[in-house]
Order: C-alpha cells, then structure tokens, then sequence
C-alpha cells in the first residue's frame, strides 16, 4: 500500500486512472526499464518517503513543535477514525513540500475536515475520494499548490458549505454507533466552548464506555410516540436520524431507557450537564418535524466545526 501511495504521489500524472494493485508491478517495472541505477534511484526515494508516510497513521512519530499539539494529534485521530486511507498520497506531499510545520498541520485538519464532509456524512465514493487525492497530490508536487489554502479551495469546489449542509441535514447514521458518538461529541465541545455558562461540560473521549448514544425516538418505536409524527411519515424513517440523537451519561441513560418523551426529557435530558441536551429544554413533543429542526440546528452547527 506504500508503494502504491507513493506511486500516486509521485509518479501519476494528473488526471491519470488509478493506481491499482494488479498494475503495480508493471508501473515499476516500465519506470526501472531494467536499468540499474533507475533501480537503486527509487529504492533510495522509497528509504527518503517511508518514513514520513508511516507518520501519517503514528502521532508518536511527529518532532516537538507547537504546531503538532492535541489539535494536531486530533486530525491524525479523525482520519484514523475515517479511513481514509485515499487521502495520503496528498498528505506525503504535503509534508515534503509545505514549508512549515503550521501549514503541515493546517492541512491534515482540512483533510479531516473534507474526509468527514465528502465521505462520512456525503456518502461519496472511495474511489472518487483516490481521484480527488491523487489530482492535488499532482499540483502539490508541481508547486502549482504550495499552501493549505490552495488545497482547501480545491476540495471547497468538490464539497461546498450549501452542499455539506444540505447532506448533513438529510443524514442518517445507521449502523455507525462510533461516528455516531464522535460527530455528537464535536458538536456538544462546540458548544461548550462557545457557552457563556459556567460548568458546560466538554467530552474528552466519546467511547461507548463514557458515554452512551441515545435514540430519543427509540429504535424499537412504541405505540406512544406516534402520535407526536405527520400522517406521512413513518417513525422508523427517524430513529437514526442525526437529529434524533444525543449523547447520556451511562446511569442516566438506563434510568431513561424506553420511557415516553416527556419523562425521558425530565429524567435524562434535562438532567443532562452535556450542553447539546440543552435544545430539549422546554421541548413538548418529538416527532418528524421536531427531529428535522433540530437537526436542521446541528447542521449549522457542523458548518463551523468541520469548515474548510
């Protein structure tokens, strides 16, 4: 996967098809055209590229610089999370070429940022995430891009702020209990850190183990909340709805479980010290058009979070 990265990175014109591994060993052998010292010279750029591509998936691995802090060891934790793998081609680049340690770190937070819009919430393919990857990777080694802002507005044309609004706004997250946790866990530090109240409490670490994923409409829909919903809509179209979900601390979180609305709200979500609870507060009933506007809400909030 090294070599085939780096082959991206390196060796692809722009525009070209993608590296495949079943070509690899062809691409190689054309290049080397049996010539020795074409060997011994791409063997010597494997030695110079390897290690700073292993520090794209290792934090341990960065110098000690003030650029590469928690919010850098943040980035690097996204695109784990992600797996976007596609995008590392442009992120070696990035490090060999970019001149400074804040326009290296500016970039894997754009990267995160883009990988979450495009990938994560817009549901796009993989293989057309490699093809955006390896076209900037491209104008990064020809010096056409030479910033964080350049590539930035590359991927703004390929995802922009109207477009990841709208995909956020209509997002569901099915059988995504992790990224679930994560995007609900942004949003709530967001508006910790913006809240004027003194105690808002930020999540350090969203795993199942801290804290839980709420459905506030709950997955197996009683009779009772029905009620709440449109004629047309069918309940089960909400359960995994972003707007449907929250985040609960373990204990209040069993003590709600299956309850009504209204006794969920008194018991669990007003309860809750978590500042994305604080929208439920005075809220009456829940159903499609309740679910839709807050989630209509988050996604203005994701607009500031994941910005490009």
């Amino acid at each position: 996967e090294f070599i085939r990265h780096y082959w991206i990175a390196k060796r692809s014109e722009k525009d070209s098809p993608n590296v495949r591994e079943k070509n690899l060993y062809r691409m190689v052998t054309t290049a080397i055209k049996g010539e020795q010292h074409e060997a011994i010279a791409l063997a010597q750029d494997f030695g110079k590229c390897a290690p700073d591509y292993v520090r794209i998936s290792d934090y341990s691995l960065w110098p000690d610089d003030p650029a590469y802090g928690d919010s850098f060891a943040e980035s690097l934790s996204d695109l784990r999370l992600f797996r976007v793998t596609q995008m590392n081609p442009l992120l070696l680049n990035a490090i060999q070429r970019f001149s400074s340690a804040a326009e290296i770190a500016k970039t894997f937070r754009i990267i995160a940022n883009f990988a979450f819009r495009y990938f994560v919430v817009g549901n796009q393919s993989p293989g057309n995430l490699e093809r955006v990857a390896a076209n900037i990777a491209y104008e990064i080694r020809a010096n056409t891009y030479t910033s964080p802002t350049h590539v930035a507005d590359a991927l703004r044309g390929l995802n922009s702020d109207p477009a990841f609004r709208n995909d956020f706004t209509l997002a569901s997250m099915e059988g995504r209990s992790r990224i679930s946790r994560y995007t609900l866990a942004k949003i709530n530090n967001h508006l910790a850190r913006q809240s004027s109240a003194t105690g808002a409490e930020q999540i350090a670490n969203p795993d199942a183990k801290q804290v839980n994923l709420e459905h506030v409409l709950p997955q197996d829909v009683p009779p009772s909340w029905r009620a709440a919903f449109s004629a047309t809509a069918d309940p089960a179209d909400y359960v995994y709805r972003i707007g449907n979900l929250t985040l609960l601390r373990a204990k209040i979180n069993r003590d709600a479980a299956d309850k009504s609305f209204e006794e969920k709200r008194n018991i669990a979500l007003d309860a809750s010290q978590l500042n994305i609870n604080a929208y439920f507060s005075g809220v009456t009933k829940w159903g499609d058009r309740e679910i839709e506007q807050r989630q209509d809400g988050l996604a203005k909030v994701a607009l500031e979070i994941w910005k490009l």
